[in-house]
């Protein structure tokens, strides 16, 4: 090995067998872990894709049945909608039909009384026609 020469300015010098062997020895230290690290980082870059292709994935997956769960439940929604309508306008229909049988039955009533009023002084009728027919002499 050579020693390194100082040129009148009191630095060594450095050959460039030197330093060839010099990076040499650094590449024969270093390049192993480098090239194992890089193995590894390119390993890791794999399989941070495949995890994010999966992530990718599921949150399509989540997002097609989120939006189906949601699409089941305005279906639901709009049905519910459908029924309180119906429900609504049966009740209406209801109290129109509790107000006709009430006036059906005031007439009813009216009706009844009448026609027992009118029993009553027809059966008067008879009973004055009785005493009238009872009052009357005998042609004997």
């Amino acid at each position: 090995m050579e020693k390194p020469t100082t040129e009148g300015t009191g630095k060594p010098t450095v050959s460039d067998k030197d330093i060839d062997n010099l990076a040499h020895g650094v590449l024969s230290i270093y390049e192993k872990p480098f090239k194992t690290i890089e193995s590894q980082l390119e390993e890791l870059l794999v399989k941070q894709n495949k995890i994010i292709n999966t992530i990718q994935i599921i949150n399509n997956n989540k997002d097609k049945n989120y939006k189906s769960k949601i699409l089941i439940l305005e279906e639901i929604c709009a049905r519910i909608n459908d029924l309180i309508m119906q429900i609504k306008n049966n009740h209406v229909r209801m109290i129109e039909i509790t107000k006709t049988v009430k006036t059906m039955k005031t007439q009813a009533l009216k009706v009844k009384k009448y026609s027992l009023e009118q029993a009553a002084k027809h059966q008067e009728q008879l009973m004055k026609e009785q005493n009238l027919v009872a009052k009357l002499p005998s042609p004997s």
